[in-house]
Formats: structure tokens, sequence, C-alpha cells
């Protein structure tokens, strides 16, 4: 089984048209959202990875799963403001990064999950959110 893994920013959550019920997620321009699946198991070590090196996170906090949201389809406005409060804010997953040296750890451990490990940090980097949908 694969996961879609969501990376989003400069990103407007609102309704999508005045007079509809309609919402959804806008961006800026394609680049402001990066889609691509991982198998289940990197998803899992990415998360053990992250609670190993940092004890006192849950892999969820920082790599939610927000189950079957597709960006590219409307949703209500419930579903919408739900999606804007629980992303994790980047400099704060950086932060985690950093203070725990997670990746440093889980390079000189050659830690399966490394890379995708690099890829997030990278990721937050350049400023994205990031999520998990089926």
């Amino acid at each position: 089984m694969s996961y879609s893994i969501n990376a989003i920013r400069n990103f407007k959550i609102g309704n999508l048209m005045d007079y509809s019920g309609d919402w959804g997620v806008t961006f800026h321009n394609e680049e402001d959202w990066i889609s691509i699946d991982w198998y289940s198991n990197s998803v899992t070590l990415v998360r053990e990875a992250i609670e190993k090196y940092a004890p006192k996170i849950d892999g969820f906090d920082v790599l939610p799963s927000f189950g079957e949201i597709d960006l590219e389809q409307s949703m209500n406005k419930s579903e919408a403001e739900w999606i804007e409060k629980s992303l994790p804010n980047p400099s704060d997953c950086l932060e985690i990064f950093k203070k725990n040296s997670i990746l440093s750890k889980a390079q000189a451990e050659e830690h399966r999950a490394y890379s995708k490990l690099l890829w997030l940090y990278e990721k937050w980097s350049e400023g994205f959110s990031i999520f998990i949908s089926y």
C-alpha cells in the first residue's frame, strides 16, 4: 500500500466561489504543491525514526495523516479549516529535527529512513507544510 506525501506552501484555504459552498486549497503557482508516493513501510520507518531520535515527539505531530483528503477537489468549510489548523508549521518541524539532531543520528546509524528524513528536512527548509493522505 502506498500513501501520498503532500508538501504545500504559498497556499490559501477558502471559499472557491462567493456563491457556492465549496471550499478548497488554491496555490500561487504549481511549484507550491509536491505530491509523491511512499510505501506504508517507509512512512512507518520515518515516524519510528522521529520518535526514536526525538522521544518526546509523536511522529504524527510532525507528519500528520489527513485520510482521503484530495487537494484537487472541493471540500466543506469544516474540512478546509481543519486542514489549515492541523498542518504543522515547517519551522517548528525544522526546530525539532535540529534540536534532536535527527538527521545526524539517522545518518550515523545508517538508518533506512535517512533519505526520507532528509527529504522532509529539505522541504521544510523550503517552507513546505507536509502531510500524508491515502
